[in-house]
């Protein structure tokens, strides 16, 4: 198995896909497609659900100013988190958007181009899918260790 030099591999490349292959692709593109619609309509829920927070906040000022045992906290824990799960659905759903598009529109017509941006941005869902997992499993790693130490549990 020969392994390529990555610093060989350019946009003038000559790509050979067969129909199978091309099949695969633009069945991928299409269901990216679909998840990126679900992703981009979650995050408008989330959008509008932090509209409806401020508003409720807004009019319940001074029943939250008078919260007692950490309600304040909780409250406001509450609307970053709704806002960090809102970038967390953004950000994969426009990558799978754009390699969707860009697929759809390149293999076809063996566009390499746009074969290679579309490519990019499928591996940058993956990257990004890959750190969360990383983050999720330290924070795991760090709350299991601060419990075992502290004894809470």
């Amino acid at each position: 198995m020969e392994i390529l030099d990555h610093s060989e591999i350019n946009s003038e490349s000559n790509v050979q896909l067969t129909e199978t292959m091309k099949g695969y692709l633009i069945e991928a593109a299409k269901w990216t497609r679909f998840m990126s619609i679900v992703g981009f309509g979650l995050f408008g829920l989330m959008a509008l659900g932090c509209l409806i927070f401020i508003g409720a906040a807004t009019f319940f000022a001074n029943e939250i100013a008078n919260m007692q045992g950490g309600g304040q906290i909780q409250f406001v824990f509450l609307f970053i988190m709704l806002i960090v799960y809102g970038v967390l659905l953004l950000i994969p759903s426009l990558y799978m958007h754009n390699f969707s598009s860009k697929t759809l529109k390149s293999v076809p017509v063996l566009d390499v181009t746009g074969i290679e941006i579309a490519l990019k941005n499928l591996k940058s869902i993956f990257k990004f899918y890959g750190i969360c997992i990383i983050v999720g499993i330290s924070i795991y790693g760090i709350l299991i260790l601060v419990l075992v130490t502290t004894k809470t549990f």
